[in-house]
């Protein structure tokens, strides 16, 4: 038998193989789940004593839903990171009285926005905040309304709504990674030439911000060098790559490659790695993930741009406790300052796994 004070609603979801709200509605006797998975789901609590700890002290009262990208595929290599971040202080805070509801949507805008009114409509669970991550605000703003006209308060992570009544906001400031990506290749190339800065959301708030902060640096550490801007199309995602393939044949004079998210990072090694390592061209990548590790420690990057997602996802539940359970009055924005590795001070794959 585990020991009752360190048992959560995640570990008995690990073992039932289910998601975390259906442990919380099989063992609040909620409506939408069977009653054979209900009885299995209460079985493996009480096997594990959490429903005596339940009864003692009561918990669960505070409902807190999070909806982020399920980390599978393309999304695994940032997004497991972040749920690795808010499923750990979530541990740690397993004896307040704060239940940590998890949904995953596919990516997709469509989907996300669906998850989220079925949250709005599941009224078995009483959520009073919303951690989630918008890209596009002016296709939220009207369903981040309804949340707020609920009395549910919303955290926002990664990318912000600033037109929304958002309470707090966990970040690292984009325009801050753009400029210190700019910095580094204007730095590194001292003579004129182009630089191809790649991405996947050039109309998100984020993304638009990073193209900002690398425009305006670099005019500043090196205006010789012109930029080249290219964007992932959604349908045809490996378009991108051959379009980098022509660009190096049309132009010999492509000095750097910036991917400024782990999307394109990842298909840049994966798909035009070995054309470009041969060539004298500055790569510099964003986040740290096995593939990014691997291309870093082989030669093909020079250097990687991390947000540090983990901390972004711990940070993000310590302020839900402080303004729910705490009672504190919480900031409006959180800035995690990003990290530029290089082959130097790049952490291993077995510390981030830690």
């Amino acid at each position: 038998m585990q020991d009752n004070e360190k048992v959560t609603l995640q570990e008995i979801a690990n073992v039932a193989k289910v998601s975390v709200g259906t442990v919380y509605k099989a063992i609040n006797n909620k409506k939408g789940v069977g009653e054979n998975k209900k009885a299995q789901i209460i079985k493996i609590a009480e096997s594990m004593n959490y429903m005596n700890k339940k009864k003692i002290n009561n918990e669960c009262n505070c409902n807190i839903a999070v909806l982020l990208p399920e980390p599978v595929n393309t999304d695994k290599y940032y997004y497991q990171f972040l749920w690795k971040g808010i499923r750990k202080r979530t541990n740690e805070l397993s004896l307040a009285n704060l239940s940590i509801i998890e949904y995953t949507y596919n990516g997709s805008i469509e989907d996300q926005k669906f998850k989220m009114e079925e949250i709005l409509n599941d009224h078995s669970i009483n959520i009073k905040g919303l951690i989630t991550n918008i890209w596009d605000e002016t296709k939220f703003l009207d369903i981040l309304d309804r949340f707020h006209e609920q009395g549910i308060e919303i955290f926002l992570l990664e990318s912000d709504a600033p037109s929304s009544e958002r309470k707090s906001i966990v970040m690292t400031d984009p325009n801050t990674i753009g400029r210190l990506a700019a910095e580094y290749l204007g730095s590194m190339i001292k003579e004129s030439g182009r630089v191809i800065l790649m991405g996947t959301r050039r109309d998100s708030f984020n993304h638009s911000q990073i193209v900002n902060g690398f425009f305006s640096q670099m005019s500043i550490t090196n205006p010789k060098l012109q930029v080249i801007e290219i964007y992932e199309s959604i349908k045809y995602p490996e378009k991108l790559y051959g379009t980098i393939k022509d660009l190096l044949t049309t132009f010999d004079d492509i000095k750097g490659i910036y991917s400024n998210n782990a999307r394109t990072t990842a298909g840049v090694y994966n798909y035009i790695g070995a054309s470009i390592k041969d060539r004298d061209i500055i790569l510099v990548g964003s986040d740290i993930f096995s593939i990014s590790l691997e291309a870093m420690h082989k030669g093909y990057f020079n250097a990687i741009i991390s947000q540090k997602p983990e901390i972004h996802g711990y940070k993000i539940i310590s302020v839900v406790f402080e303004h729910f359970i705490m009672k504190k009055e919480v900031k409006e924005r959180y800035n995690i300052l990003p990290s530029l590795y290089l082959k130097n001070n790049v952490p291993d794959l077995e510390s981030l796994n830690n």
